[in-house]
């Protein structure tokens, strides 16, 4: 067993910690939900958004706190619209940064690991142009950082 793993001390399953590095192929549909949002919308369809139909690392943004996704009443799976969380909306703004890693354990979150970085930051490693993904969606008191 690797240092991720052990087992635990009551059914004997192994317990496994993954590291998952942010989302960045998916930063682009980020974008775009957060110039929705800057829209006044709050709840937006993700076919509205995603450009490709590869899958979904999008929804590991909900790891870092960043989006939502909104349920039906009928059962718990999601609707396919998600919106941004105030956290989201704060690093998607330039005001806070995000950690590269998240910790899971059994699909849950137990921590951050990696190095800080900012919304410009992040959109340089995955080769996009933040100010070019954000032209739709001007905002007047939006500033960039660097």
């Amino acid at each position: 067993m690797s240092m991720s793993e052990k087992r635990c001390k009551y059914c004997g399953n192994i317990v496994r910690v993954y590291k998952r590095r942010f989302p960045k192929a998916d930063l682009d549909t980020l974008a775009r939900l957060y110039g929705r949002t800057r829209q006044g919308q709050e709840w937006v369809h993700i076919s509205s958004i995603k450009r490709h139909t590869s899958g979904c690392g999008f929804a590991k943004f909900r790891y870092w706190d960043f989006v939502q996704t909104r349920h039906t009443e009928a059962d718990t799976k999601d609707s396919g619209f998600w919106r941004l969380t105030p956290i989201g909306e704060s690093f998607m703004s330039g005001t806070t940064k995000a950690w590269t890693h998240v910790l899971l354990r059994n699909a849950h979150f137990i921590g951050f690991s990696g190095d800080e970085v900012s919304v410009t930051e992040a959109y340089r490693m995955a080769g996009f142009s933040f100010a070019e993904l954000m032209k739709p969606f001007p905002t007047p008191s939006f500033r960039l950082e660097g």
